[in-house]
């Protein structure tokens, strides 16, 4: 904590933003920042997404608490929310093994969310045959709902698709 201060105090670095860690590691590095009078951490990077909500346990209320703003990442579990076919033929499928990792071993749970979210989709007319765009909006409506949420780190292709939603503006 004390070379991350020393970064911010030099003015090398702005802030300081934290990322994948459990609730009581954050916590106990914003009091050891407390204690010693060292910058605490301004942001935290949380991994986030309907397949995985671990923090909503802790992370997030500990962030709350300590006024600290969240950006989620991979909220569409990798592709796995935009699609119903859980294992498919593209690139990142077959290369990704970080996502095959945090996703697969819970398939047969998580499989069920996936297809709800696509019957949400079909339900309520954001349905395309061609990107599966209806998924990505049904989800985003439900992170839209969370007082939480601020916003999340997506790839740029999705992202233009995004702004088509009206979900994301690119500046």
């Amino acid at each position: 904590m004390q070379a991350l201060d020393s970064l911010v105090k030099s003015g090398k670095v702005r802030a300081l933003g934290a990322s994948a860690m459990y609730g009581y590691q954050f916590y106990n590095m914003q009091m050891c920042a407390k204690d010693n009078r060292f910058t605490h951490f301004a942001s935290m990077k949380n991994h986030y997404s309907l397949l995985y909500r671990e923090d909503e346990r802790e992370l997030i209320s500990i962030c709350d608490q300590m006024n600290v703003a969240r950006t989620l990442y991979s909220p569409l579990a990798a592709g796995r929310l935009c699609r119903t076919q859980w294992h498919t033929d593209t690139k990142r499928s077959i290369t990704d093994t970080t996502a095959a990792g945090k996703y697969d071993s819970t398939e047969s749970p998580d499989y069920k969310i996936v297809l709800r979210v696509n019957e949400l989709a079909e339900k309520y007319g954001k349905y395309s045959e061609r990107c599966r765009q209806g998924m990505v909006y049904v989800f985003l409506t439900i992170l839209n709902h969370m007082y939480w949420v601020l916003g999340g780190v997506f790839g740029s292709l999705i992202t233009i698709k995004l702004e088509g939603l009206g979900f994301v503006t690119i500046i």
